[in-house]
């Protein structure tokens, strides 16, 4: 990729000279290694250059310039070469990685140089203006606003942000949702009016990538900015783009409000979002509120929803034990309906599954009189009680089912249950022996 003669004036360093002549081998060989490599190795013995030049310090900044003036030098090259010059917290490294963004006849060679300057200005205080000021002219380009935006979108600093405003601003679509999804990431309530703006935006991309970031934005607001943001999110469950509705619902359910839980509920209600999404919502969101609106309207529903129901409720693992409770006393009520669709196979399965993941000890009583050889039992719905035994307490469970078989009441125990005690017991016992065997 040669530079022609203006370009080679614009990098402001040496005239176009081969490679041959850049290295220098008597005064320093490290550099003179690690630029041969940088220009002719692999990928992975590349970037090992690039971190052995930083090694060297400033003094490989000209050299590297005047590498970028070899006329047998190409893209691939040139890229890992402005890499590499990224890596200097010096003036002359901003300077000639700004004078290749302006000049550099590929637009990869242009990218590299502009995630550069981002990089360095992330990590260096003393030149984060100069490199943030030579990259806002680009802010309002159609091809480099999006990278420039995300090369300065992790700076937490007044004029990094200021350059994410003017790309929020902006008239292009993908300059504002480049810069609406950096402003999202960074923990500033100051910056809750923007994100609210962005979700009224005309284009359904930007209000979704808006949306996603309010529901990232849960710490740091005030009771009333918080208010606002579950308002206005409510207000988008009926957003006319699918997506940007159903990311309201996920960001409403992060917020964990009484008011998110009822905008859910009226939601579903009137059927503005798919049923399984708002189920799946109220199940996380762990508020004793949303598990009575599960347990009210899933038996009124389709047995899918309801077995998604049981796994979404049996997926949360709440620390608050009353909220724990209020679970398994809800899941123990369903398991012992006999009534439909709660005498479904399939339901009767995802509910001793769910009591054996969540663990609930009350649930051994009603667990193992389903173990009784009866006509209509299924051996499946046997290995399931016997794996959920095992879940809630492996001892206990073990001492539990071995005293109901030995009871009079259980004679009629499974065969499944009576091997699976058998079964159960050896392995306790191999575990026993091991533990005990003395060293060779």
């Amino acid at each position: 990729m040669p530079l022609n003669h203006h370009q080679e004036q614009e990098l402001g360093q040496l005239p176009g000279q081969p490679l041959d002549q850049v290295l220098e081998p008597v005064s320093n060989p490290a550099l003179n290694q690690a630029l041969a490599t940088l220009a002719d190795g692999d990928f992975y013995e590349r970037w090992q250059a690039i971190g052995q030049l930083k090694t060297i310090g400033k003094s490989a900044i000209p050299a590297l310039v005047a590498l970028l003036t070899d006329e047998a030098l190409d893209l691939e090259q040139c890229w890992f070469v402005a890499r590499a010059l990224g890596e200097f917290d010096d003036p002359a490294a901003v300077q000639s990685l700004v004078n290749l963004l302006s000049i550099a006849p590929d637009p990869s060679v242009q990218a590299a140089a502009i995630e550069a300057l981002g990089k360095l200005a992330e990590r260096s205080p003393q030149l984060r203006t100069v490199a943030l000021d030579c990259l806002n002219p680009y802010l309002t380009d159609p091809n480099w606003g999006p990278l420039v935006i995300k090369a300065i979108g992790q700076i937490d600093h007044p004029d990094a942000i200021n350059g994410l405003l003017i790309g929020a601003a902006s008239p292009q679509p993908p300059l504002r949702r480049a810069a609406l999804e950096a402003l999202g990431s960074l923990p500033h309530p100051a910056l809750l009016p923007h994100l609210l703006q962005g979700t009224q935006d005309s284009e359904t991309t930007v209000r979704l990538v808006a949306v996603t970031a309010l529901g990232a934005k849960r710490w740091g607001h005030s009771p009333v900015a918080q208010e606002t943001i579950a308002q206005t999110l409510t207000q988008l469950l009926s957003d006319p783009a699918a997506s940007v509705a159903e990311a309201a619902a996920l960001a409403l359910s992060h917020w964990g409000h009484e008011s998110a839980r009822a905008a859910l509920v009226a939601a579903w209600e009137r059927r503005q979002l798919p049923p399984a999404l708002v189920v799946r919502l109220l199940a996380q969101m762990g508020l004793p509120s949303a598990l009575a609106a599960l347990g009210e309207r899933l038996p009124q529903g389709e047995t899918e929803l309801l077995l998604g129901g049981i796994v979404a409720i049996a997926q949360h693992h709440s620390s608050d034990q009353t909220y724990q409770r209020r679970v398994a006393h809800l899941l123990l009520d369903w398991l012992d309906r006999p009534l439909a669709p709660f005498t479904d196979g399939a339901v009767q399965g995802a509910l001793i599954e769910a009591l054996g993941n969540l663990r609930v000890a009350a649930a051994f009583d009603r667990l193992l009189p389903r173990l009784r050889d009866r006509p209509d039992q299924s051996p499946t719905l046997a290995l399931q009680v016997l794996a959920a035994l095992r879940q809630i307490d492996p001892q206990q469970g073990a001492d539990r089912l071995a005293a109901w078989i030995d009871q009079a009441a259980a004679q009629q125990a499974t065969a499944t249950a009576r091997q699976g005690l058998q079964e159960w017991q050896a392995i306790a016992q191999a575990a026993q022996d091991g533990a005990t065997m003395p060293f060779a």
